[in-house]
């Protein structure tokens, strides 16, 4: 097992960000590296979680196997280290990414995202978070130098990354190269992974296909309302479908229905219904199913873009 060493530092004040980070491994690197990165930030959290993401980026950048090191990251942010010593995340992702408590996640939410993904490419076993005390720890002091540097140098171009390298000789860190991207194929696969709360991505929705040959009109009053998901519904969300109807005169998608003896029984389609009677309207488009509202959702819930 070789090993990685890694302090860590974000600044951040008046919307700029400084991000740094400073990689001590021996068995893997011939000399010891700091990066530097100024950036637009929203928020303290926001900065010091980019730090570590890029820390772990650069890592597959110089194409070192994280899978046969121990990583050791250094940072001076407790609520960081508590929430991957105490693997807080797993509860969020078991939940949607919300918190326990079951409230969203408002602050830096993508940058724990990518953070958390990053860590789950390792092995469980191969990667620590260690609380460090600001300014009393020899690299937390560095890193903290750096990443103020970063923070106040209005020359350096936003998403670019200063990289030095440390001398013995010179006792000092020497500026190696500055790059536009510390991006590498293997991080871009696993930040490829699509984030569950973001309405560009992927969503399980209804995607119903039906014929227009199907559908007919029935009388409102013609159709009950009698399973449980429905009676339990606290809130229906109409978004525009009251403008459209109003604007239109007529309902344009058909909501699902099942017949029972000379009456029908509402499957899914229970907005447009409940707006079909706020207006007044005498009819609207059905089509018939032999189905209940759990096994048209299980038949008809399908992953799609949602736009």
């Amino acid at each position: 097992m070789k090993y990685v060493d890694i302090w860590t530092d974000g600044s951040y004040k008046a919307k700029k960000g400084g991000c740094s980070f400073y990689i001590s491994a021996p068995e893997i690197l011939e000399k010891q590296i700091l990066v530097y990165s100024f950036m637009k930030a929203k928020k303290s959290t926001q900065v010091e979680l980019l730090s570590i993401i890029n820390a772990i980026k650069y890592l597959y950048y110089l194409k070192v196997d994280l899978q046969e090191c121990h990583i050791r990251i250094m940072c001076d942010e407790l609520s960081i280290v508590e929430v991957f010593k105490k693997k807080k995340y797993l509860i969020w992702e078991e939940k949607g990414w919300r918190k326990k408590n079951g409230k969203a996640i408002k602050s830096s939410i993508n940058q724990w995202f990518q953070l958390t993904c990053l860590i789950r490419s390792i092995p469980e076993d191969n990667i620590e978070f260690i609380k460090v005390p600001s300014q009393k720890d020899k690299g937390n002091k560095i890193v903290d130098k750096y990443s103020n540097y970063a923070r106040n140098l209005e020359t350096l171009r936003e998403g670019y990354f200063t990289i030095l390298e440390y001398f013995d000789d010179k006792n000092e860190f020497v500026e190696k190269e500055v790059v536009e991207s510390i991006d590498s194929f293997e991080s871009k696969k696993i930040l490829n992974r699509k984030n569950p709360w973001d309405k560009n991505y992927s969503a399980k929705r209804i995607k119903w296909k039906y014929s227009p040959d199907d559908v007919i009109l029935i009388d409102c009053k013609d159709i009950d309302i009698v399973e449980e998901v429905h009676l339990n519904c606290k809130e229906i969300t109409f978004g525009k479908l009251l403008k459209q109807i109003i604007e239109k005169g007529q309902i344009k998608f058909p909501i699902a229905v099942r017949k029972v003896d000379e009456r029908y029984v509402l499957i899914a389609g229970i907005a447009r219904l409940t707006a079909a009677k706020l207006l007044n309207l005498q009819q609207v488009p059905c089509v018939i199913l032999d189905l209940s509202h759990d096994e048209f959702i299980k038949e008809n819930t399908k992953i799609v873009e949602r736009q």
